[in-house]
């Protein structure tokens, strides 16, 4: 109606419709609102403190389930884990200007476009992550010495 309205602005019936078409909208509309105002909250037991609810059911604990610490299994194939501290390692990164998200993309193209060269760089990444491995062993078995 309102369309109609900007085509032809001059036509009364057009306008006398569209203003029909608004009251009928806010009688509903103050309808509606007047049911979702809630059946509890203008009965006189609730306004009292009575409800249907008792004091022991208000002050139960509603904190929710605590996650476990350790891995679980929950079916087969299926674990629920703890929230892994890898978060406070990216925030690290990204607060030194390394986009990890970006990194990404860049050698999801190069296992693509070149894997010979990604091939290298992933035997260069194990061998770095090997001696770590083998150098963090030698700091808590050896006393913190490392002859890696």
């Amino acid at each position: 109606m309102k369309k109609a309205l900007e085509y032809v602005p001059d036509d009364k019936n057009i306008q006398q419709e569209l203003l029909r078409a608004n009251q009928a909208l806010n009688k509903e509309t103050k309808k509606a609102d007047k049911k979702m105002a809630g059946f509890l909250a203008s009965s006189k037991k609730v306004q009292s403190g009575d409800g249907i609810f008792s004091d022991a059911d208000r002050d139960r604990d509603t904190s929710g389930v605590q996650l476990p610490s350790e891995p679980v299994k929950l079916r087969d194939g299926l674990f629920l884990v703890p929230k892994d501290e890898t978060d406070a390692d990216a925030q690290a990164a990204k607060d030194e200007g390394i986009d990890m998200d970006e990194i990404s993309r860049e050698i999801n193209e190069m296992r693509e476009e070149r894997p010979e060269v990604f091939a290298e760089l992933r035997n260069k990444m194990q061998v770095m992550v090997e001696d770590s491995v083998a150098q963090r062993e030698a700091e808590l078995t050896g006393g913190g010495d490392s002859a890696a």
